[in-house]
């Protein structure tokens, strides 16, 4: 968690200084997000594809629901990819083989480093965030930084960065 959030927990929960303060802050990790220069980067045009990039844990993330859609758009336009980052070992058997078995679908554990990540927001043309559960995704904040449009679910504070038909598209809750 970012360290206003932690600090907005802490006032919120009412926790002081003192040993739960201190065991807290040990079991938790400050993650900041993965931001470029916009001025750097160029735009990324290829008519001959488009490349969609989901990522976070595959069931609270609207994962099942993106890979429906997904395929339903894949069959009307067989131009279009999705890439999948999620932590493979929280996948069922089931879930994991439908997804490496899904035409246009790229699935990768979510151990990737700063490079790998990205080179996926780098190469990718759209990052598609339907989460039910992120009241703050730090990952709608990389994608923004590198120029990705977003489409997501109309929630929390998801409309705070993402201004429908400006820099992506708010779904429905």
């Amino acid at each position: 968690m970012s360290k206003t959030a932690q600090t907005s927990f802490y006032a919120t929960a009412g926790i002081k200084d003192g040993w739960l303060k201190r065991k807290l802050e040990h079991k938790s990790t400050q993650i900041y997000p993965l931001v470029t220069d916009p001025g750097t980067l160029v735009p990324r045009r290829n008519p001959d594809q488009l490349k969609l990039l989901f990522t976070g844990v595959y069931y609270m993330k609207g994962g099942v629901e993106t890979l429906k859609a997904f395929k339903r758009l894949k069959a009307k336009h067989p131009h279009v990819f999705l890439t999948v980052v999620t932590p493979l070992h929280l996948l069922s058997h089931v879930d994991k083989e439908l997804l490496e078995s899904t035409s246009g679908v790229t699935l990768l554990d979510a151990v990737l480093g700063k490079d790998e990540m990205t080179e996926l927001y780098l190469t990718h043309h759209v990052f598609l965030f339907p989460t039910f559960r992120d009241t703050f995704g730090l990952v709608l904040i990389e994608a923004l930084s590198y120029g990705l449009p977003i489409i997501a679910i109309d929630q929390y504070a998801v409309r705070e960065m993402v201004q429908d038909n400006y820099n992506g598209f708010l779904l429905p809750d």
